[in-house]
């Protein structure tokens, strides 16, 4: 014969939720049972709670993506005005020296007559561009004739600095240029010896006695529907920086090179991408099998 439980026993398993009172035939529940069952209770969610809970992932799993990827972006950009500004200003600091003895070398030749006094003369903090705040300006202009003929000890110190010119620029792969304290171009590596560039906001202030660093497009028809939503692509960077000699602006060193960005970057890292797919893949995978089994 089958006994069942009492009406207490049909009380006390709900209470401690414990299932079906057959699983306890004639049996009481004492008040250690009711504390070690309600010690383990069984977790059961409600399909919709579980549909909205996959959904909210589903959601919020891409914008985290857009967001981590334009922070790398941002991350490379950085990372490349901090290599050209410190080039940069390795070849300010060389320049400086040599003029500094091309100088000693003509005695009739004073430092005022070869350099220009400080407006302003203050250090930028790199890195210094944000890709969520910075301007893009237009390209940046070809050198210009030169009004005035470079001064001689400009001119000797840029013949001097031609090969250091030279391998700056294949270190960092960016094309690099020499101007003397008027925005005379005296070495350069883009072929535009004795032009002027004066007429570039970026040398106008760095002539003025401070650094900078700019984006600009590469071309006037570098605007795709791919820079509208990737905003690294088809842009150049520019540094350009004071070299100053006793407080006398002497020259400014002007370097360039294309902007990183995101498609790029994603290109080098490709196996890497894979395997986060992959990685999302599975945890879609795990969340549709305990949807089911909900």
């Amino acid at each position: 014969m089958r006994r069942r439980g009492t009406r207490r026993d049909q009380r006390l398993c709900r209470i401690a939720k414990i299932g079906s009172p057959r699983l306890l035939p004639g049996r009481r529940l004492t008040s250690k049972s009711r504390k070690s069952a309600a010690a383990l209770p069984r977790l059961r969610l409600r399909l919709r709670t579980v549909l909205i809970f996959v959904s909210l992932v589903i959601l919020v799993l891409p914008a985290i993506g857009v967001y981590a990827l334009r922070q790398h972006e941002n991350t490379l950009v950085q990372q490349r005005e901090s290599d050209l500004a410190r080039a940069a200003n390795v070849v300010a600091a060389t320049y400086r020296t040599m003029f500094g003895r091309f100088l000693d070398d003509n005695p009739d030749d004073g430092l005022a007559s070869h350099s220009a006094a400080l407006e302003s003369s203050s250090k930028l903090a790199w890195p210094s561009l944000d890709l969520g705040v910075v301007t893009i300006g237009d390209p940046f202009p070809p050198a210009a004739p030169a009004d005035v003929e470079a001064a001689a000890v400009a001119r000797q110190a840029g013949e001097a600095m031609a090969d250091v010119l030279r391998e700056a620029s294949v270190a960092v792969t960016a094309g690099a240029r020499l101007l003397d304290w008027r925005g005379t171009v005296v070495a350069t590596t883009e072929g535009d010896l004795g032009g002027s560039l004066r007429q570039a906001n970026e040398v106008r202030q760095a002539l003025h006695g401070t650094g900078i660093a700019s984006l600009r497009r590469a071309s006037l028809d570098s605007q795709t529907f791919l820079s509208a939503i990737v905003r690294g692509v088809g842009l150049t960077m520019i540094v350009a920086v004071p070299v100053v000699l006793d407080e006398r602006l002497v020259g400014v060193v002007v370097m360039s090179r294309p902007s990183p960005n995101i498609i790029d970057s994603l290109m080098e890292k490709r196996f890497l991408l894979v395997q986060g797919a992959a990685l999302f893949f599975a945890v879609a995978l795990a969340i549709s099998v305990v949807t089911v089994r909900t």
